[in-house]
């Protein structure tokens, strides 16, 4: 745009009154891995996660890994949620993890990031869209984007390939609200709906609330990735 001239946020119809998903149990500790790049918002996810669990009187372990993530380079958080005690983490080991949350998928198909889920144990929630990295920006012709069933199927090879969710987060948030910023949002609803995240919903958009930022649509993010699982022929229909 234009000096002085700034691009007007779209607000796609706002949602209310959605079905709930079957609840996510919490029998002991609840491990979720969150991989991404540096801009994708798993930290910002992660935080909220907590907060919310926090809310309801549960205990949060959080660490990310942050690296080089405000220059694009590669970003983990390991979550560990409890109803009964405060989670004992040293590290994450293999195929310990519950929920597997891709905000990348070139990320979330590495083998290093594999190795901590398990094909009897994890669920894998992950964002199809396609992000170059730096150096297929650089080279595009030597750096081409790999085949994203490829990925997936990389993917599904190591989690439970039956409870998977796949959602082009970025895709989505440019048609609903213009702007990408909000495709962490809608894969954390995504997340919600599909029964993977141990707290309710009212908690998820508390914690949104007490971030203070960009409120209304976030929360809309949210719920429209939850619509997202719960009913995709709509999404697609608006």
């Amino acid at each position: 745009p234009a000096a002085g001239v700034g691009l007007k946020r779209r607000k796609p119809t706002p949602l209310e009154n959605l079905p709930e998903p079957p609840q996510c149990p919490l029998d002991g500790d609840y491990t979720i891995f969150a991989v991404g790049r540096g801009g994708t918002g798993v930290v910002t996810f992660s935080h909220l996660l907590a907060y919310a669990a926090m809310i309801e009187g549960k205990y949060v372990y959080l660490s990310n890994d942050t690296g080089l993530a405000q220059k694009g380079g590669p970003v983990e958080a390991p979550i560990v949620i409890s109803a009964e005690a405060q989670p004992v983490f040293n590290r994450l080991f293999p195929g310990s993890v519950d929920l597997y949350l891709g905000f990348d998928v070139l990320r979330s198909a590495e083998p290093q990031n594999l190795q901590y889920v398990s094909p009897e144990r994890t669920r894998a929630l992950v964002s199809t869209a396609q992000v170059p990295t730096a150096e297929m920006n650089r080279r595009p012709r030597q750096r081409a984007f790999p085949e994203v069933d490829a990925l997936l199927a990389l993917i599904e090879g190591h989690t439970r390939k039956e409870g998977n969710v796949y959602l082009d987060t970025y895709g989505l948030a440019e048609k609903l609200f213009a702007d990408i910023l909000y495709a962490n949002m809608l894969l954390m609803g995504a997340a919600y709906q599909a029964g993977c995240l141990p707290v309710v919903a009212e908690s998820i958009e508390a914690a949104i609330q007490l971030n203070g930022k960009e409120v209304e649509n976030n929360i809309q993010a949210f719920r429209w990735g939850r619509l997202a699982v719960a009913d995709p022929a709509r999404v697609e229909k608006v």
